[in-house]
Protein backbone atom coordinates (compact mmCIF):
# COMPACT_ATOMS: atom_id res chain seq x y z
CA UNK A 1 0.00 0.00 0.00
CA UNK A 2 1.36 3.43 -0.95
CA UNK A 3 2.01 5.48 2.20
CA UNK A 4 3.01 8.86 0.76
CA UNK A 5 0.47 11.62 0.14
CA UNK A 6 -1.07 11.27 -3.30
CA UNK A 7 -3.66 13.04 -5.44
CA UNK A 8 -6.60 10.84 -6.40
CA UNK A 9 -9.44 11.25 -8.87
CA UNK A 10 -12.41 8.87 -8.53
CA UNK A 11 -14.46 8.51 -11.71
CA UNK A 12 -17.89 7.22 -10.72
CA UNK A 13 -17.59 8.66 -7.21
CA UNK A 14 -21.23 8.08 -6.21
CA UNK A 15 -20.97 4.30 -6.54
CA UNK A 16 -21.64 2.28 -3.40
CA UNK A 17 -18.19 0.72 -3.70
CA UNK A 18 -16.40 3.87 -4.83
CA UNK A 19 -17.36 6.52 -2.31
CA UNK A 20 -16.20 4.51 0.75
CA UNK A 21 -12.80 4.14 -0.93
CA UNK A 22 -12.66 7.86 -1.64
CA UNK A 23 -13.57 8.59 1.99
CA UNK A 24 -10.83 6.24 3.19
CA UNK A 25 -8.18 7.84 1.00
CA UNK A 26 -9.21 11.26 2.30
CA UNK A 27 -9.15 9.98 5.90
CA UNK A 28 -5.60 8.74 5.33
CA UNK A 29 -4.43 12.17 4.30
CA UNK A 30 -4.52 11.94 0.51
CA UNK A 31 -5.93 14.69 -1.71
CA UNK A 32 -9.17 13.38 -3.20
CA UNK A 33 -11.50 14.61 -5.89
CA UNK A 34 -14.02 12.84 -8.07
CA UNK A 35 -16.95 13.00 -10.42
CA UNK A 36 -20.16 11.20 -11.19
CA UNK A 37 -22.79 11.67 -13.84
CA UNK A 38 -25.50 11.44 -11.18
CA UNK A 39 -24.04 14.51 -9.48
CA UNK A 40 -24.05 16.32 -12.82
CA UNK A 41 -27.78 15.56 -13.09
CA UNK A 42 -28.49 16.91 -9.62
CA UNK A 43 -28.99 13.48 -8.05
CA UNK A 44 -27.44 12.06 -4.85
CA UNK A 45 -27.21 15.54 -3.37
CA UNK A 46 -26.95 14.20 0.20
CA UNK A 47 -23.96 12.08 -0.72
CA UNK A 48 -22.27 14.94 -2.58
CA UNK A 49 -22.74 17.19 0.45
CA UNK A 50 -21.33 14.58 2.80
CA UNK A 51 -18.27 14.04 0.62
CA UNK A 52 -17.69 17.78 0.48
CA UNK A 53 -17.67 17.99 4.29
CA UNK A 54 -14.87 15.42 4.26
CA UNK A 55 -12.76 17.57 1.97
CA UNK A 56 -13.49 15.57 -1.19
CA UNK A 57 -13.94 17.89 -4.15
CA UNK A 58 -16.79 16.97 -6.48
CA UNK A 59 -16.09 17.95 -10.09
CA UNK A 60 -18.14 17.73 -13.31
CA UNK A 61 -17.55 14.54 -15.29
CA UNK A 62 -16.49 16.37 -18.43
CA UNK A 63 -12.77 15.58 -18.37
CA UNK A 64 -11.64 19.03 -17.22
CA UNK A 65 -10.84 17.75 -13.72
CA UNK A 66 -8.32 15.19 -14.99
CA UNK A 67 -4.99 16.98 -15.02
CA UNK A 68 -1.31 16.11 -15.05
CA UNK A 69 -0.84 16.74 -11.31
CA UNK A 70 -2.95 13.69 -10.42
CA UNK A 71 -1.19 10.53 -9.25
CA UNK A 72 -3.93 7.92 -9.58
CA UNK A 73 -7.13 7.74 -11.63
CA UNK A 74 -9.52 5.30 -9.92
CA UNK A 75 -12.46 4.18 -12.00
CA UNK A 76 -15.60 2.17 -11.54
CA UNK A 77 -16.43 -0.64 -13.95
CA UNK A 78 -19.75 1.18 -14.44
CA UNK A 79 -17.89 3.99 -16.22
CA UNK A 80 -17.30 3.51 -19.95
CA UNK A 81 -13.70 3.59 -21.18
CA UNK A 82 -14.46 6.22 -23.83
CA UNK A 83 -15.59 9.01 -21.51
CA UNK A 84 -13.79 12.37 -21.66
CA UNK A 85 -12.21 11.60 -18.29
CA UNK A 86 -10.84 8.25 -19.41
CA UNK A 87 -9.47 9.73 -22.60
CA UNK A 88 -7.77 12.52 -20.65
CA UNK A 89 -6.28 10.10 -18.12
CA UNK A 90 -4.84 7.89 -20.84
CA UNK A 91 -3.46 10.86 -22.78
CA UNK A 92 -1.71 12.13 -19.65
CA UNK A 93 -0.27 8.72 -18.83
CA UNK A 94 -1.86 8.63 -15.37
CA UNK A 95 -1.89 5.43 -13.33
CA UNK A 96 -5.27 3.82 -14.05
CA UNK A 97 -6.55 1.88 -11.04
CA UNK A 98 -9.76 -0.20 -11.24
CA UNK A 99 -11.86 0.10 -8.08
CA UNK A 100 -11.47 -3.62 -7.20
CA UNK A 101 -7.69 -3.37 -7.51
CA UNK A 102 -7.54 -0.49 -5.03
CA UNK A 103 -9.82 -2.38 -2.65
CA UNK A 104 -7.63 -5.50 -2.85
CA UNK A 105 -4.55 -3.34 -2.26
CA UNK A 106 -6.09 -2.00 0.95
CA UNK A 107 -7.20 -5.44 2.19
CA UNK A 108 -3.85 -7.05 1.44
CA UNK A 109 -2.12 -4.35 3.49
CA UNK A 110 -4.43 -4.89 6.48
CA UNK A 111 -3.08 -6.25 9.74
CA UNK A 112 -4.93 -8.47 9.42
CA UNK A 113 -6.80 -8.13 6.13
CA UNK A 114 -10.21 -9.81 6.05
CA UNK A 115 -11.96 -10.40 2.71
CA UNK A 116 -15.65 -11.40 2.63
CA UNK A 117 -16.52 -13.30 -0.54
CA UNK A 118 -19.53 -15.22 -1.80
CA UNK A 119 -22.34 -14.92 -4.29
CA UNK A 120 -24.73 -13.36 -1.78
CA UNK A 121 -24.71 -12.10 1.80
CA UNK A 122 -21.41 -10.20 1.56
CA UNK A 123 -22.90 -6.81 2.42
CA UNK A 124 -24.73 -8.24 5.44
CA UNK A 125 -21.62 -9.95 6.84
CA UNK A 126 -19.48 -6.88 6.21
CA UNK A 127 -22.09 -4.75 7.95
CA UNK A 128 -22.02 -7.11 10.93
CA UNK A 129 -18.24 -6.73 11.16
CA UNK A 130 -18.56 -2.95 10.97
CA UNK A 131 -21.10 -3.01 13.79
CA UNK A 132 -18.99 -5.33 15.94
CA UNK A 133 -15.84 -3.28 15.39
CA UNK A 134 -17.69 -0.14 16.34
CA UNK A 135 -19.32 -1.57 19.44
CA UNK A 136 -16.07 -3.14 20.70
CA UNK A 137 -14.11 0.05 20.12
CA UNK A 138 -11.76 -1.71 17.71
CA UNK A 139 -9.90 0.72 15.45
CA UNK A 140 -10.51 -1.08 12.15
CA UNK A 141 -11.24 -0.12 8.56
CA UNK A 142 -14.43 -1.62 7.13
CA UNK A 143 -15.56 -1.17 3.53
CA UNK A 144 -18.88 -2.50 2.24
CA UNK A 145 -21.30 -1.93 -0.59
CA UNK A 146 -24.42 -1.27 1.50
CA UNK A 147 -24.98 1.18 4.34
CA UNK A 148 -26.16 -0.10 7.70
CA UNK A 149 -29.87 0.37 8.25
CA UNK A 150 -30.66 4.01 8.87
CA UNK A 151 -27.02 5.03 8.53
CA UNK A 152 -25.26 6.69 5.65
CA UNK A 153 -26.50 7.30 2.16
CA UNK A 154 -24.42 4.88 0.09
CA UNK A 155 -22.02 2.13 1.10
CA UNK A 156 -20.65 1.20 4.52
CA UNK A 157 -17.48 2.90 5.65
CA UNK A 158 -15.52 2.88 8.89
CA UNK A 159 -12.04 4.39 8.93
CA UNK A 160 -9.20 2.78 10.82
CA UNK A 161 -5.43 3.24 10.96
CA UNK A 162 -3.41 2.34 7.88
CA UNK A 163 -1.50 -0.29 9.87
CA UNK A 164 -4.60 -1.79 11.51
CA UNK A 165 -7.25 -4.40 10.66
CA UNK A 166 -9.19 -4.10 7.39
CA UNK A 167 -12.39 -5.95 6.49
CA UNK A 168 -14.01 -5.56 3.09
CA UNK A 169 -16.62 -7.01 0.81
CA UNK A 170 -14.92 -8.77 -2.11
CA UNK A 171 -16.96 -9.44 -5.24
CA UNK A 172 -16.50 -12.07 -7.93
CA UNK A 173 -18.65 -10.28 -10.51
CA UNK A 174 -15.70 -8.55 -12.21
CA UNK A 175 -13.22 -11.41 -12.02
CA UNK A 176 -11.02 -9.75 -9.39
CA UNK A 177 -11.16 -12.22 -6.49
CA UNK A 178 -7.78 -13.52 -7.61
CA UNK A 179 -6.19 -10.22 -6.56
CA UNK A 180 -6.85 -10.78 -2.86
CA UNK A 181 -4.30 -12.26 -0.44
CA UNK A 182 -6.11 -11.79 2.88
CA UNK A 183 -4.94 -13.05 6.24
CA UNK A 184 -8.54 -14.18 6.79
CA UNK A 185 -10.86 -15.10 3.92
CA UNK A 186 -14.56 -15.93 4.07
CA UNK A 187 -16.56 -17.72 1.36
CA UNK A 188 -20.20 -17.54 2.36
CA UNK A 189 -21.56 -19.35 -0.69
CA UNK A 190 -20.92 -20.09 -4.35
CA UNK A 191 -23.89 -20.20 -6.71
CA UNK A 192 -25.06 -18.99 -10.10
CA UNK A 193 -25.52 -15.23 -10.14
CA UNK A 194 -22.99 -13.00 -11.89
CA UNK A 195 -21.97 -16.03 -13.94
CA UNK A 196 -22.31 -19.79 -14.18
CA UNK A 197 -20.73 -21.69 -11.31
CA UNK A 198 -18.26 -23.36 -13.67
CA UNK A 199 -16.93 -19.95 -14.71
CA UNK A 200 -16.73 -18.69 -11.11
CA UNK A 201 -15.11 -21.74 -9.55
CA UNK A 202 -11.53 -20.90 -10.57
CA UNK A 203 -11.78 -17.46 -8.95
CA UNK A 204 -12.97 -18.88 -5.65
CA UNK A 205 -10.31 -21.59 -5.78
CA UNK A 206 -7.58 -18.97 -6.19
CA UNK A 207 -9.09 -16.87 -3.41
CA UNK A 208 -9.16 -19.91 -1.10
CA UNK A 209 -5.52 -20.80 -1.80
CA UNK A 210 -4.42 -17.21 -1.26
CA UNK A 211 -6.19 -16.79 2.10
CA UNK A 212 -4.05 -17.32 5.17
CA UNK A 213 -7.02 -18.74 7.11
CA UNK A 214 -10.26 -19.60 5.31
CA UNK A 215 -13.79 -19.79 6.69
CA UNK A 216 -16.54 -21.35 4.56
CA UNK A 217 -20.26 -21.84 4.94
CA UNK A 218 -20.85 -25.59 5.40
CA UNK A 219 -24.43 -25.25 4.14
CA UNK A 220 -23.23 -24.21 0.68
CA UNK A 221 -22.19 -27.38 -1.20
CA UNK A 222 -19.78 -25.56 -3.51
CA UNK A 223 -18.17 -23.56 -0.71
CA UNK A 224 -17.98 -26.58 1.60
CA UNK A 225 -16.37 -28.72 -1.09
CA UNK A 226 -13.76 -26.07 -1.77
CA UNK A 227 -13.18 -25.58 1.95
CA UNK A 228 -12.58 -29.29 2.47
CA UNK A 229 -9.93 -29.30 -0.24
CA UNK A 230 -7.93 -26.57 1.51
CA UNK A 231 -8.64 -27.43 5.15
CA UNK A 232 -10.95 -24.50 5.86
CA UNK A 233 -12.85 -23.84 9.08
CA UNK A 234 -16.59 -24.32 8.52
CA UNK A 235 -19.71 -22.72 9.96
CA UNK A 236 -23.43 -23.27 9.38
CA UNK A 237 -26.53 -25.13 10.48
CA UNK A 238 -25.39 -28.61 9.50
CA UNK A 239 -24.10 -30.93 12.29
CA UNK A 240 -20.73 -31.35 10.58
CA UNK A 241 -19.86 -27.62 10.78
CA UNK A 242 -16.96 -26.66 13.03
CA UNK A 243 -19.06 -23.76 14.31
CA UNK A 244 -22.65 -24.98 14.37
CA UNK A 245 -25.64 -22.64 14.35
CA UNK A 246 -28.74 -23.97 16.07
CA UNK A 247 -31.83 -22.02 15.10
CA UNK A 248 -34.17 -21.76 18.09
CA UNK A 249 -36.96 -19.68 16.59
CA UNK A 250 -37.69 -17.50 13.59
CA UNK A 251 -40.32 -14.88 12.94
CA UNK A 252 -41.07 -11.77 10.89
CA UNK A 253 -39.28 -9.47 13.35
CA UNK A 254 -36.89 -11.62 15.34
CA UNK A 255 -34.85 -14.81 15.13
CA UNK A 256 -33.11 -16.63 17.96
CA UNK A 257 -30.28 -19.14 17.83
CA UNK A 258 -27.12 -20.52 19.38
CA UNK A 259 -23.68 -20.83 17.76
CA UNK A 260 -21.59 -23.66 19.20
CA UNK A 261 -17.95 -24.51 18.61
CA UNK A 262 -16.54 -27.88 19.62
CA UNK A 263 -13.56 -27.62 21.95
CA UNK A 264 -11.57 -29.95 19.72
CA UNK A 265 -11.47 -27.52 16.78
CA UNK A 266 -10.85 -24.24 18.63
CA UNK A 267 -11.60 -22.59 22.01
CA UNK A 268 -15.23 -23.46 22.75
CA UNK A 269 -17.95 -20.89 22.99
CA UNK A 270 -21.70 -20.55 22.94
CA UNK A 271 -23.32 -17.66 21.13
CA UNK A 272 -27.00 -16.98 21.59
CA UNK A 273 -28.87 -14.09 20.15
CA UNK A 274 -31.96 -12.71 18.54
CA UNK A 275 -32.08 -10.52 15.48
CA UNK A 276 -34.00 -10.07 12.30
CA UNK A 277 -33.36 -13.00 9.96
CA UNK A 278 -31.31 -12.60 6.83
CA UNK A 279 -33.17 -12.46 3.53
CA UNK A 280 -32.21 -12.87 -0.08
CA UNK A 281 -34.82 -10.34 -1.21
CA UNK A 282 -33.47 -7.38 -3.12
CA UNK A 283 -36.24 -4.96 -2.19
CA UNK A 284 -36.15 -2.59 0.79
CA UNK A 285 -37.39 -4.11 4.04
CA UNK A 286 -37.76 -3.07 7.64
CA UNK A 287 -34.58 -3.18 9.69
CA UNK A 288 -34.04 -3.28 13.41
CA UNK A 289 -32.37 -1.62 16.33
CA UNK A 290 -31.17 -3.46 19.35
CA UNK A 291 -28.93 -3.70 22.37
CA UNK A 292 -26.22 -6.20 23.11
CA UNK A 293 -23.90 -7.50 25.76
CA UNK A 294 -20.85 -9.61 24.97
CA UNK A 295 -18.64 -11.73 27.16
CA UNK A 296 -15.59 -13.61 25.86
CA UNK A 297 -12.93 -15.79 27.41
CA UNK A 298 -10.46 -18.51 26.49
CA UNK A 299 -12.76 -21.32 27.58
CA UNK A 300 -16.15 -19.99 26.56
CA UNK A 301 -17.55 -17.07 24.63
CA UNK A 302 -21.15 -16.09 24.99
CA UNK A 303 -23.14 -13.26 23.45
CA UNK A 304 -26.73 -12.17 23.75
CA UNK A 305 -28.40 -9.80 21.37
CA UNK A 306 -31.95 -8.57 21.06
CA UNK A 307 -33.23 -6.56 18.15
CA UNK A 308 -36.53 -4.73 18.13
CA UNK A 309 -38.36 -3.53 15.02
CA UNK A 310 -37.77 0.07 14.07
CA UNK A 311 -39.10 2.32 11.30
CA UNK A 312 -35.74 2.28 9.48
CA UNK A 313 -35.29 0.55 6.13
CA UNK A 314 -32.26 -0.79 4.27
CA UNK A 315 -31.27 1.95 1.86
CA UNK A 316 -29.41 -0.45 -0.42
CA UNK A 317 -32.43 -2.70 -0.86
CA UNK A 318 -30.55 -5.72 0.47
CA UNK A 319 -30.93 -8.00 3.46
CA UNK A 320 -32.14 -6.60 6.79
CA UNK A 321 -29.40 -6.06 9.32
CA UNK A 322 -28.94 -4.72 12.84
CA UNK A 323 -28.39 -1.00 12.69
CA UNK A 324 -27.48 0.30 16.17
CA UNK A 325 -27.00 -0.80 19.73
CA UNK A 326 -28.86 1.18 22.34
CA UNK A 327 -26.55 0.77 25.32
CA UNK A 328 -23.05 -0.28 26.32
CA UNK A 329 -20.57 -0.76 29.12
CA UNK A 330 -17.17 -1.44 27.60
CA UNK A 331 -13.81 -2.64 28.78
CA UNK A 332 -11.58 -2.77 25.68
CA UNK A 333 -9.73 -6.05 25.13
CA UNK A 334 -6.05 -6.20 25.90
CA UNK A 335 -5.54 -8.69 23.09
CA UNK A 336 -6.83 -8.80 19.53
CA UNK A 337 -10.53 -9.73 19.44
CA UNK A 338 -9.92 -12.83 17.33
CA UNK A 339 -7.59 -14.22 20.00
CA UNK A 340 -8.61 -15.63 23.37
CA UNK A 341 -8.72 -12.36 25.30
CA UNK A 342 -11.47 -11.52 27.77
CA UNK A 343 -13.70 -8.48 27.63
CA UNK A 344 -17.24 -7.19 27.85
CA UNK A 345 -18.87 -4.46 25.88
CA UNK A 346 -21.92 -2.39 25.09
CA UNK A 347 -21.63 1.21 24.00
CA UNK A 348 -23.85 3.91 22.41
CA UNK A 349 -23.63 3.61 18.68
CA UNK A 350 -22.08 6.14 16.35
CA UNK A 351 -22.75 6.09 12.60
CA UNK A 352 -20.81 3.52 10.56
CA UNK A 353 -20.21 6.14 7.92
Amino acid sequence: MIDRRLRYHFSGLAGAGMNPLAQLMAARGHVVQGSDRSFDKGKNADLAARLATLGIVVRPQDGEAVTADLDRFVYSTAVEVDTPEFRAARALGLELVPRPALLAEIVNAGRPGVAIAGTSGKSTITGMLAWLARESGLAATVLGGAALAGEGVSGCFRAGPSDGPVAAESCESDGTLTGYHPVIGVIHNISRDHGEVDTLRSQFEAFARQSGRLFVNATSPEAAGLGKAVGAFTYGTVPSADARLEVVSVGPHRATGALRLDRGSSPSFSLTGSARPDSSARSSRRCSRGSSALRTGSAMRRSTMRAEPSPGTCRAGCSPRISRASSAVATPPTTQPWSTGSYSLSRPATPCS
